[in-house]
């Protein structure tokens, strides 16, 4: 007598034989669960080729769910990009604090490391911080939650209190800290810029940053004569 298995059904099944060419059950997700997976696919695709190459379909089709899922989370596109952009910057701020730790006690050297961070970011994920600087995703997605937003307003808190730090010890000028600030940020950025757009090659510069990046601590003065 042949057994189950070999009338092409599955051992425990109810006896009838499997359908041939069924489709794939779609996988089913719990809401934090799928809106987790559709970010870090879409990340992927920025990483790799760029916000430009994201298709709400094909990320939908990586993860195992309908075309139209997507959207009972995100409002559009732009608002999965936003996600994306939005997960990038926690990213960034998670490497600017480590950064800050490892640069020791002084504020001006941890005000520094906040700088060489976001150059580094630009040479290491070079598609994601272009999105980030978008325009378009300045404005937090809708799955964004009230501690995500606190956590970026207490970072760009932290950075203007260290120049205060600074100036308090005696290792910054005195003057508006929030000048201060800004010259920072504005060399940081525009160094950064400079990766993203080619002026300057990414390979192998991460030490010519450094050196720019000390432009912070001394500025333009000539040594002091010891």
């Amino acid at each position: 007598m042949s057994s189950r298995s070999d009338k092409g059904e599955k051992p425990g099944s109810s006896g009838r034989p499997e359908a041939v060419g069924r489709p794939k059950k779609r996988r089913t997700y719990h809401h934090g669960d799928l809106v987790t997976s559709l970010v870090e696919a879409a990340t992927r695709v920025v990483e790799k080729d760029g916000h430009e190459a994201l298709s709400v379909r094909e990320i939908a089709r990586v993860a195992g769910v309908s075309a139209a899922a997507p959207f009972r989370h995100f409002q559009d596109r732009d608002d999965l990009l936003r996600a994306v952009a939005f997960e990038g910057l926690k990213r960034y701020l998670a490497l600017a604090h480590q950064a800050t730790l490892e640069a020791g006690d002084e504020p001006l050297a941890q005000f520094r490391a906040l700088g060489l961070t976001e150059v580094r970011f630009a040479i290491r994920h070079p598609h994601l911080l272009r999105l980030m600087r978008l325009p378009s995703m300045r404005k937090a997605p809708s799955t964004a939650t009230p501690d995500d937003i606190a956590l970026i307003k207490a970072a760009h808190a932290r950075s203007r209190a260290l120049v205060s730090a600074a100036q308090g010890k005696g290792s910054m000028r005195t003057g508006d800290p929030v000048v201060l600030e800004l010259a920072g940020v504005a060399l940081a950025f525009g160094l950064s810029q400079m990766f993203l757009d080619g002026i300057l090659p990414r390979e192998g510069n991460e030490p010519l940053a450094e050196a720019v990046l000390d432009v912070l601590g001394t500025g333009f003065q000539p040594a002091r004569k010891r």
